[in-house]
């Protein structure tokens, strides 16, 4: 799963992922229990009385609760995880030609990341085409029923095989963009269709600026020092990103931060806070040096 947002700091991340939580009860909803369902119960129940104290007791140990609606299940709809942790394969984002990605660990900037490097590349097409022939041939049916539901051709398979792509991908205004639902040990309800339209929308959008900051990009120290002139003539303050952390100043305090950078591929990011109106995410008016 990868994430966009437009603040690189833990809670960013966090907010945007709790809504599709499956262990997260603020989203659960209730779910009651079919007829046939509940009736399938009432037969194990009557199997094991011997072993319950009691039908509500088996049912809760089953999982299930008791409203004025009758019985049934509380769960996320939305699902799309069990738990998750803020890191990741760091390897899988390689940078573009001429850029470095260095925002803190498992934080990289859309624009900045070749994304074609996601894909595993010992794996050819040619691999993919042998995998599907195997499978059609084997004399697992099963398998080869699956095969033919889930992906209809062998092309589909291919493409979908080949293409680097994430399992869903969450954007910044909290849509998250998968190609089915989740089930049970990575499986979901994909169908060819499915994917066919989530991967067409994946590669529009890292392929899109959409969601991704302009950065004004001073290259020069000629550019550096009419920054710092435009600082000297206001008053505003601003949210400053360096190697420093992230800090609240005055424009003149940015000033003598400038003047201390004793190495220009050092990055320092500016958003003027007066300009914008209220607390902005960061790290989206200027960049200062680095390889840009």
């Amino acid at each position: 799963m990868i994430v966009f947002a437009n603040d690189s700091r833990d809670g960013a991340f966090d907010a945007l992922l709790e809504p599709y939580g499956e262990c997260n009860k603020e989203y659960f909803t209730f779910h009651k229990c079919t007829e046939e369902k509940f009736n399938h119960l009432v037969s194990l129940y009557d199997g094991m009385k011997d072993k319950e104290s009691s039908f509500e007791a088996f049912m809760k140990g089953e999982g299930y609760v008791l409203t004025p609606d009758g019985w049934g299940s509380m769960y996320n709809d939305n699902a799309r995880y069990d738990y998750y942790t803020l890191d990741g394969k760091e390897y899988l984002f390689d940078p573009k030609k001429g850029e470095e990605m260095d925002d803190g660990a498992y934080r990289y900037r859309k624009s900045q990341i070749d994304f074609s490097k996601y894909a595993e590349e010992d794996y050819t097409e040619q691999d993919a085409e042998d995998y599907w022939d195997e499978a059609m041939e084997s004399g697992d049916k099963k398998y080869k029923e699956y095969m033919l539901k889930r992906y209809e051709t062998k092309e589909q398979y291919v493409k979908e095989i080949i293409t680097p792509y994430p399992y869903c991908f969450i954007t910044p205004d909290g849509v998250c963009h998968a190609p089915g639902f989740m089930g049970w040990f990575a499986c979901d309800d994909a169908t060819a269709e499915s994917t066919t339209k989530y991967i067409d929308e994946w590669l529009a959008y890292i392929s899109s600026d959409k969601d991704d900051p302009a950065h004004i990009r001073l290259q020069t120290q000629d550019e550096l020092m009419n920054l710092i002139k435009d600082l000297k003539s206001n008053d505003d303050n601003y949210l400053v990103e360096d190697f420093g952390g992230i800090q609240r100043v005055s424009a003149r305090s940015v000033i003598g931060m400038l003047y201390a950078m004793t190495d220009f591929n050092d990055d320092m990011y500016l958003v003027n806070l007066s300009s914008d109106g209220n607390f902005p995410s960061f790290v989206d008016k200027y960049r200062v040096g680095g390889n840009v």
